[in-house]
């Protein structure tokens, strides 16, 4: 492990094609081992550690160059995520880290005409995340609530510089409150990602409504009134 974490942390230093082609390695090397090692096998925990490592060395790079670059190799993250074939406790993990860095991208997006496609690229891959599409077993159901709890992390220390990406943070909620009947009759208690769900809506609807477009209002108000619709809380 020491040994990677040196290389690590000397690639994160090098130039943008370096990095990136390090990045698809170490992809693949974690979808090799998070797919194929024992359950008991510590490998796939060290590598993602590794991993994490990169990919927050390389936020500011990649804030600046989506969404080309080591983006694409986080964006690996997600099939891994929604693969039930993986053990539980590591598509959690692997939701960690790419929250974590989602996070830790958006809140370092340079100010500039791309401002706004980076922030909704962001919003995107956290929403599909949020979404996953619509299962409800309770591994999936956990991980969208970790993406919720992600969204509502950035909307209360970047709300007010976010330029679009509104539209599917209000899906992501919406299906949240969509699907909590299913949630509950495939034996999950739907309240907590429900609670994470409302609580970014209602963190917009109280302080930042004059963000939104037109559009954007309708849609947050549609989806505030498919919380009231809903039964399970």
């Amino acid at each position: 492990p020491e040994q990677l974490r040196s290389v690590v942390e000397h690639v994160a230093s090098l130039d943008e094609a370096t990095r990136t082609e390090f990045a698809q390695v170490l992809a693949r090397l974690l979808k090799d081992r998070v797919c194929d090692a024992p359950e008991s096998s510590a490998l796939p925990t060290v590598i993602l550690a590794q991993f994490e490592r990169f990919m927050h060395a390389c936020a500011l790079a990649m804030a600046a160059g989506l969404p080309d670059g080591v983006w694409s190799a986080l964006m690996e993250l997600l099939p891994l995520m929604e693969d039930a074939s993986v053990v539980g406790s590591r598509r959690i993990g692997c939701a960690r880290v790419f929250d974590e860095s989602m996070q830790r991208v958006l809140r370092v997006i340079p100010q500039d005409k791309e401002t706004g496609a980076r922030q909704r690229r962001v919003l995107e891959a956290l929403a599909h995340q949020g979404t996953m599409k619509r299962r409800v077993l309770p591994t999936d159901v956990s991980l969208r609530r970790l993406a919720l709890d992600t969204l509502q992390s950035l909307l209360e220390t970047q709300a007010h510089v976010l330029l679009d990406g509104w539209d599917t943070v209000f899906a992501a909620c919406g299906a949240a409150a969509s699907d909590a009947s299913a949630i509950h009759e495939a034996g999950t208690p739907p309240v907590p990602i429900l609670r994470a769900a409302f609580a970014c809506v209602q963190l917009v609807c109280g302080s930042h409504l004059s963000s939104l477009s037109d559009d954007d209002l309708r849609t947050c108000m549609a989806t505030l009134s498919g919380f009231s619709l809903q039964k399970e809380d």
